[in-house]
């Protein structure tokens, strides 16, 4: 930890001493400091477009003694490491029809261990196109590669798609096994009238844990009706179908819910909120569960520089290394903003408890995370960056059945220069 602390320190103060220098930069200068880094310029937007990115990262990451009897496949995720990472996009929007391409790589470099891992790769395509005059169509394809299992059970914040790509973070490796992930989404709106649509959706994933663990394949087909009652509230109403299958077994394995949920979406000004409440009927071992689902989620622009972010889900979800869907309670809390003119800083909060099984035939399980950055734009080009982040998790020793080790708490710091160049304008 006193590793750690210095390279959080060094990182903390070299942000502050570049913001007080930008500071007196713009005090000699007549002209104001147009844009952040990333940014780009307002009429550009409309253009196909090609921006590629590179962070270089020093960080030091430590579990917890808790994990000293049996941590052997965390070894790669100890000690200080050098990271460099890169990520392209490609968009183009063509009358009402946009494609959007990304692909990123990140390699990591383990001062203990003398080697350098290619820590996770990624692509992904999304294309959504007008079919005819009241009808809409989304496509998006994507698969990702990692030498090590992650487990993140925290519900996803909305991410701005105008911020440069960047490629995934693996602070949430537990294990050295690796997880190869496919995943296709196709979605379908048809407007009914100037109030009303209905959507239709089907997505389908397929995860494999290298060779011992297996996969799993999950499947959900949905359908919901939006009307907009006000002119800032809509509601809506639907049902989907959701299919959890472990192994390569047609019938064993197999977990099938079928769902139906009642929702509102409110947005005005800086405020949005969409949430809905439902109930869940779970067949499993031909038996049938029942559970109340619900999901929110909340974004406030507080004010021209600063957002906050608030999303809660409570559903039942699939895990890779688990031999059982768990049901689970989980909420994710950010905020941005941006203290001073070339400042900006985020930090975040998750929390997910829940039962593992349908039955709570695998035990209980709870976890946690935080993180907090600063970035310090030099040029619309490049930044200096700083994060601190927690991380912490603790299942029943019934749930992770030798698998993964039952308990982690780690935490991570790392420092770095991230650099945007928009190849095409």
């Amino acid at each position: 930890m006193n590793r750690s602390h210095h390279i959080f320190a060094a990182g903390l103060a070299v942000c502050v001493l570049m913001l007080l220098q930008s500071r007196t930069v713009e005090a000699q200068s007549t002209k104001a400091y147009r844009s952040l880094f990333g940014q780009r310029e307002r009429d550009s937007k409309r253009q196909p477009s090609i921006d590629f990115t590179m962070s270089l990262i020093d960080g030091y990451d430590t579990g917890s003694d808790e994990l000293a009897a049996g941590s052997g496949d965390l070894g790669a995720r100890r000690g200080g490491y050098s990271n460099l990472d890169a990520a392209i996009r490609y968009t183009r929007v063509r009358r009402q029809r946009r494609l959007r391409l990304d692909t990123s790589n990140s390699l990591r470099y383990q001062a203990e261990l003398r080697q350098v891992l290619v820590s996770n790769y990624q692509a992904s395509a999304a294309f959504d196109t007008p079919l005819w005059r009241s009808g809409h169509l989304d496509l998006n394809q994507s698969f990702t590669y990692t030498p090590y299992y992650q487990l993140e059970l925290f519900p996803a914040l909305a991410v701005d798609v105008s911020q440069p790509p960047q490629a995934p973070s693996g602070d949430y490796a537990i294990s050295k096994q690796s997880m190869s992930t496919s995943a296709t989404a196709i979605g379908l709106t048809q407007s009914l009238n100037r109030r009303a649509s209905l959507q239709f959706g089907y997505e389908r994933r397929l995860a494999t844990i290298g060779e011992s663990v297996g996969g799993l394949l999950t499947q959900n087909a949905s359908i919901m009706l939006t009307r907009r009652g006000h002119r800032y509230a809509a509601w809506h109403i639907g049902g989907a179908t959701n299919v959890g299958q472990y192994g390569q077994t047609d019938r064993m394995g197999r977990t099938r819910t079928q769902e139906v949920q009642v929702g509102l979406d409110y947005a005005r000004r800086r405020t949005s909120i969409a949430f809905s409440s439902g109930s869940s009927f779970i067949s499993q071992s031909g038996r049938i569960y029942y559970r109340m689902t619900g999901n929110g989620a909340l974004k406030v622009e507080m004010s021209r520089k600063w957002t906050a972010n608030v999303r809660y889900n409570r559903s039942l979800r699939f895990v890779e290394a688990l031999p059982y869907p768990f049901f689970s309670d989980s909420i994710s809390v950010g905020v941005n903003g941006q203290p001073a003119r070339r400042l900006s800083v985020g930090t975040s909060i998750g929390y997910s408890t829940g039962e593992v099984g349908v039955s709570r035939e695998g035990g209980t399980f709870g976890t946690y995370t935080g993180s907090v950055q600063m970035t310090v734009p030099v040029t619309r080009h490049y930044a200096l960056y700083s994060e601190y982040l927690y991380y912490h998790y603790q299942f029943t020793e019934q749930a992770v059945a030798g698998l993964l080790p039952p308990r982690l708490g780690r935490h991570t710091t790392r420092v770095g220069l991230k650099l945007w160049f928009p190849v095409l304008n």
